[in-house]
């Protein structure tokens, strides 16, 4: 083979290289953002965190409408509820949730882990303050940490975390909604027959 003719099938290779290569960074995530996730900055870890106002609503009372929100909202309240500390207005949750991923044909998803938080309700005369922390995925005996997935540096990061991350981020933004509406006063019924 001519000096040419080599230079011309190396060029044609290393054109090849370069087109194929944003499709190979593309699937392994390299020009994919990471899912934004609220990330506590001093402990590093994704956190949920919000002091609720409500005036004039005495500690006791927002304790108690944690604990009623809390057994209406989870399924199995005696096994979720860990904590409820009435004298120090403290409720603590431990849940879970499931994660999936996609098969490969994309029309089914299959499960691939359940994560696990915890939620830490407080209540103080005239406000609440909830914290939804301690993600980790378990999945068969494997357990991590899901702030592992904010690192798309790592090798073993794919774009299908960014899925495992929204399905967390939807399920804690309906949770927060469900606890915000639970907590606010019930209307008295008047019975002015």
């Amino acid at each position: 083979m001519k000096k040419s003719q080599a230079c011309r099938l190396l060029f044609s290779l290393c054109g090849l290289l370069l087109m194929a290569s944003p499709a190979f960074s593309q699937k392994h995530g390299k020009n994919v953002e990471v899912y934004p996730m609220p990330v506590d900055e001093n402990s590093g870890k994704i956190t949920y965190q919000q002091v609720v106002p409500m005036p004039e609503t005495p500690a006791d009372s927002l304790f108690d409408r944690a604990v009623v929100w809390a057994n209406s909202y989870f399924q199995n309240p005696t096994k979720v509820i860990q904590t409820a500390d009435k004298g120090n207005g403290v409720l603590i949750c431990r849940s879970s949730l499931k994660i999936h991923t996609p098969t490969k044909d994309g029309k089914t998803e299959m499960m691939a882990g359940v994560v696990h938080y915890t939620l830490r309700i407080e209540a103080k005369s005239g406000r609440y303050r909830y914290t939804l922390t301690e993600f980790a995925c378990k999945n068969g005996a494997v357990t991590q940490d899901c702030e592992q997935w904010l690192d798309k540096g790592k090798p073993e990061w794919t774009p299908v975390r960014n899925g495992h991350l929204k399905e967390i981020d939807d399920h804690c933004r309906a949770l927060v909604q469900s606890l915000e509406k639970g907590m606010q006063a019930k209307k008295a019924l008047h019975d002015d027959w």
